[in-house]
């Protein structure tokens, strides 16, 4: 491991750009900043083919195993749309900004429920956290989302592994809440995500009811906000928890203070399927505007760089960083458990 207690004065400016242009050299000539709009296009052709036909599958009031299975599929779409419009916000899918403002309401507030403006919001903060070793979304030593549902995670804080399984299970529904919260609270440049909140429950929770009834209309919205949940929750939390955290690294250039924060995880391609490329973190925090599709070639080559440099570099599978992640939540004392950032 890259030892750090020789960097005790930082790193200067200059040095630091230096080494992340190097690598941003040779990632831009090994083409993986060129963008691939087709396979985007292809991307959300399918979400929103999958969301329109199991939609209407739920309306035919079908029996409970292709209910749970239609819902299942409905989530996994919608969390695939949150990830092309997290792409979208980064300038991965596309340069032109009024398009991909478009993209990243019309997939993460519309499909999915999840204010544009709230995610874009808590995302910047996120990714300046990590590239400056900013104290994030609070003043404290810790990051503090104001947004965020803290009464669940205090009822749940009593133990580490309680505590992770509730709040990642439940990210799909504490997503929706907080997304709701910030608009609430940012009224007057929140419009655009008031009136696709509006539309999505519309469609969702008011339209259904005279086809299927109150109760069904229930039981299927709430079955795709839960079944979000592992899935998100898990994207979230594996590829930071467990690592060091970026205020105590503000010492340490760029690149270096990602590597220690981050890991990368799985090597498959189904992996990055799932993931929708985020799996692919390290690369993905360096340089957010590399499209999902490339950032398994970025990997490779940062991989490179960082051996060439002695620069540490964390890679590991699913289950290992799940073990690391509720180690870290089992090892946090309760009063700073509570407070915990879970994205």
């Amino acid at each position: 491991m890259y030892d750090t207690d020789h960097r005790s004065k930082g790193v200067s400016s200059a040095k630091d750009r230096a080494l992340r242009e190097e690598l941003r050299n040779r990632l831009a000539q090994a083409g993986c900043f060129h963008p691939t709009p087709w396979a985007y296009s292809f991307k959300i052709a399918i979400v929103f083919l999958t969301s329109t036909l199991g939609y209407i599958a739920l309306l035919t009031g079908p029996d409970t195993v292709v209910r749970v299975a239609v819902t299942l599929l409905i989530a996994f779409v919608s969390v695939q749309a949150g990830l092309i419009a997290h792409d979208a916000s980064d300038g991965g899918v596309t340069t032109n900004g009024r398009l991909a403002t478009c993209l990243r309401y019309l997939l993460m507030t519309f499909v999915s429920a999840l204010s544009s403006s709230y995610f874009r919001y808590l995302h910047r903060v996120h990714h300046l956290t990590l590239q400056r070793g900013a104290r994030g979304l609070g003043t404290r030593e810790f990051a503090v989302n104001p947004y965020e549902i803290r009464w669940l995670k205090k009822l749940v804080s009593f133990n580490g592994s309680v505590f992770a399984v509730v709040t990642v299970c439940l990210r799909g529904l504490t997503f929706k809440l907080e997304s709701l919260r910030y608009v609430l609270r940012h009224r007057w440049n929140t419009k655009v995500d008031r009136v696709l909140m509006t539309l999505h429950t519309l469609l969702w929770i008011i339209l259904p009811v005279p086809f299927i009834g109150v109760v069904d209309t229930a039981i299927n919205y709430g079955l795709v906000t839960l079944l979000i949940g592992p899935y998100v929750g898990t994207i979230l939390i594996l590829n930071h928890e467990g690592m060091s955290k970026a205020q105590s690294l503000s010492h340490l250039s760029t690149i270096e203070r990602i590597t220690h924060t981050t890991r990368n995880l799985g090597q498959s391609h189904w992996t990055d399927f799932v993931f929708g490329g985020v799996n692919n973190h390290i690369e993905h925090h360096l340089f957010p505007q590399i499209p999902a599709s490339r950032l398994r070639q970025a990997r490779a080559i940062t991989k490179e760089f960082c051996g060439e440099r002695d620069i540490y570099y964390s890679e590991t599978g699913f289950f290992r960083a799940l073990a690391e992640a509720v180690k870290h939540f089992r090892a946090v004392p309760r009063s700073r458990l509570a407070a915990e950032a879970l994205s």
